[in-house]
């Protein structure tokens, strides 16, 4: 014998999805109501980070800091980074002073960013040639307000040195330019850096002579 199937009554309400009638109209207020609520919820948590990106723009960069206004330093930027360089932070420069990345140039070309690259051994300290090279790429992308951002890859000796190298250059004394370092920055620092950094800090002094010094032939230049 066939099946039939069972014919409905009439005037019976036929349930929503799902096994069940229909949920009384206070549970339904109920419910539209803290869907609501999570909404907007949601949307303020979105509006409350925007903000704070916008507050803190380092905070897209790998241990970002501000050496001096017109210098940052910190780790290689990805492309978010680049782009909150350029939008958030007036960064018109960017010197890479640890590996090459052709991805990095191409990036920060494309956002208007003037590139350079100074291969400093890891390790080591920046060149008398590479540091008048730097100096001149901070004195062109500096002007009017601009900014540089400095970084070396993934060892940060190479950075903090470099940074540190330049303001002896523009002319800061010793005890100045300490007051710029963070107390971890030191102890990114080998003692062959150190010894580079007391070798410039001795010859734009007139404390050591020049004849046995590496970097004899270093001038101080304001930028």
């Amino acid at each position: 014998m066939a099946e039939r199937e069972p014919v409905s009554r009439r005037g019976a309400r036929t349930p929503g999805l799902g096994p069940g009638g229909w949920l009384p109209r206070p549970s339904l207020f109920r419910r539209f109501g803290v869907g609501v609520l999570l909404v907007l919820a949601l949307g303020g948590a979105k509006v409350a980070v925007g903000h704070a990106e916008v507050k803190d723009p380092l905070g897209n960069l790998p241990d970002a800091a501000e050496v001096v206004p017109g210098l940052l330093r910190g780790g290689s930027p990805d492309d978010t980074g680049l782009q909150a360089l350029s939008s958030m932070l007036n960064v018109d420069g960017v010197i890479n002073v640890g590996g090459p990345s052709v991805a990095e140039q191409a990036a920060a070309n494309f956002l208007g960013e003037a590139y350079v690259h100074e291969n400093v051994t890891a390790g080591q300290a920046p060149s008398t040639t590479q540091l008048k090279a730097m100096t001149e790429f901070l004195r062109r992308y500096t002007r009017d307000g601009k900014v540089v951002y400095l970084h070396d890859g993934s060892d940060g000796g190479r950075a903090v040195v470099t940074a540190d190298m330049l303001l002896l250059v523009r002319g800061w004394s010793w005890s100045a330019m300490t007051k710029t370092m963070a107390t971890g920055d030191w102890a990114q620092l080998n003692a062959s850096q150190v010894t580079a950094l007391r070798d410039v800090e001795a010859v734009l002094t007139g404390k050591h002579p020049r004849a046995h010094n590496r970097y004899a032939h270093l001038r101080t230049v304001p930028w």
